[in-house]
């Protein structure tokens, strides 16, 4: 009867050498603020969006482009052959009847004005460019606040870790207690038998624990959106409270509002819709442009007797266009109903933004609230478990108490230790939630623990 529980504690360590090789792996171990700088640096996202920046500021220049001169260069050239007719005559001779004739010209345009179009397409183009720039920073701070929350995510299972461990010497602890008691003739065979097995309950425990390490591990690998440099440890860090912890609703609202990017995005979106309308205003306005140049033309006849005919012409040009569209078939009514549509919805878009702001920072605000009173509960619960373990380890010793009286207390300080540390990293991912909120980088909240 005694065989089976020390060959369970045997088969839980070899399960757990098969389930977590990586456990003995050996680097280094990356710190908070190296995994955010290596997410930043290269997480997809963040790539797609700073390119997104890039054709935006692009399109800037290409609408500042048409107020700059235009230089034109055209050149043509053809053969003209002639089937002779006249075989009387030696200058109709077969072969001799084709011509080649050119032109060339050089033409530079300016153009003086098209009653403010390019500057609408330019108004445009920058609201573009800045609504691109505050997305890559929503990108930013959503790729850094994911960063912190998976960095924190292996910190807590590390703990977890730890209080597993402890548990661990707890129950071996109460197992030599019950062998010596069992030898002594104070305690029946029974009660290391439960002994042993709370053991290898304990072992199994940590071994899910360490896998659920492993397991955080890449949930922040795939957070930082690289495999290079490979996390296999995280640095204990401490999350700092919030100044703004202690305000009320509204007033993180306020703060929220006048901090967040994403508001700023979709105010660029409208500034965006608005510009596209008065392109579209000023489709049918004249259009303005002086162009000037230089041109060559002339033909070649091939050689007769020895001699050939070349005929060149030079010359120069100066031209003021006026160039008014008065109909476009009802085009630019449409494009003009078209922006005012976009801007209509982009307007309905930052309300509807605002809305969910003044919920999800009330709700962050209040799950901060409700983390830190989870956590006063949880420690203060913790030092009655311990006084409750002294007490039922003396019972047992002098014989009072029974082995589930101190099962119970063990099991029970256990449990209430890990969900100390539950509620203590509970509340530091609110925290980093609320920053989040806010419109601030989670990962400056973070200290050397």
């Amino acid at each position: 009867m005694r065989v089976v529980p020390v060959v369970i504690p045997r088969l839980v360590t070899l399960v757990a050498c098969v389930a977590v090789p990586c456990a003995t792996a050996s680097a280094d171990p990356i710190s908070l603020r190296a995994a955010v700088e290596t997410a930043l640096a290269h997480h997809p996202n963040l790539e797609r969006g700073a390119a997104d920046h890039d054709v935006a500021a692009a399109r800037i220049g290409r609408a500042r482009s048409a107020y700059l001169p235009h230089i034109n260069l055209q050149a043509s050239g053809r053969d003209d052959y002639q089937d002779p007719s006249d075989f009387t005559s030696s200058a109709n001779m077969l072969g001799f009847a084709n011509q080649f004739i050119y032109s060339g010209q050089v033409a530079v345009s300016q153009l003086i004005t098209d009653s403010g179009l390019t500057k609408a397409q330019l108004e445009g183009a920058r609201a573009n460019e800045q609504q691109a720039h505050a997305q890559l920073v929503v990108s930013e701070l959503d790729v850094e606040l994911g960063v912190v929350q998976a960095y924190l995510g292996v910190l807590q299972n590390k703990e977890l870790i730890d209080v597993s461990t402890g548990a661990i010497a707890l129950v071996d602890e109460q197992l030599k207690r019950a062998t010596a008691l069992y030898k002594a003739t104070m305690r029946p065979e029974i009660d290391v038998l439960s002994a042993q097995t709370q053991l290898a309950q304990a072992q199994l425990t940590l071994e899910r624990d360490r896998n659920s390490v492993a397991a955080a591990l890449v949930v922040l690998q795939n957070a930082m959106g690289t495999n290079e440099p490979r996390v296999v440890d995280v640095l204990p860090v401490d999350i700092n409270p919030l100044a703004e912890e202690g305000k009320v609703a509204d007033e993180l609202t306020a703060t929220s509002l006048g901090q967040r990017p994403e508001l700023a995005a979709l105010r660029d979106s409208i500034n965006a819709a608005d510009a596209a309308a008065h392109v579209a205003q000023t489709r049918t306005l004249p259009t303005v442009s002086v162009q000037a140049g230089a041109y060559t033309s002339g033909g070649v006849q091939p050689p007769l007797l020895g001699l050939a005919q070349w005929t060149p012409a030079l010359g120069a040009f100066g031209l003021l266009a006026v160039n008014w569209d008065l109909y476009l078939g009802r085009d630019n009514y449409y494009e003009l109903a078209g922006a005012h549509a976009q801007a209509r919805s982009a307007r309905a878009e930052l309300e509807l933004e605002k809305q969910a702001i003044t919920s999800s920072v009330s709700q962050a605000a209040l799950a901060v609230q409700i983390a830190r009173e989870a956590l006063t509960v949880a420690t203060s619960t913790k030092t009655l478990a311990e006084r409750q373990l002294q007490l039922a380890k003396a019972r047992y010793d002098s014989g009072v108490g029974n082995f589930v009286e101190l099962n119970d207390a063990r099991s029970g300080l256990v449990n209430v230790e890990r969900q100390e540390v539950m509620a203590r990293y509970s509340l530091a991912a609110s925290r980093v939630a609320l920053a989040r909120e806010l419109g601030r980088g989670p990962a400056g909240l973070a200290t050397k623990q």
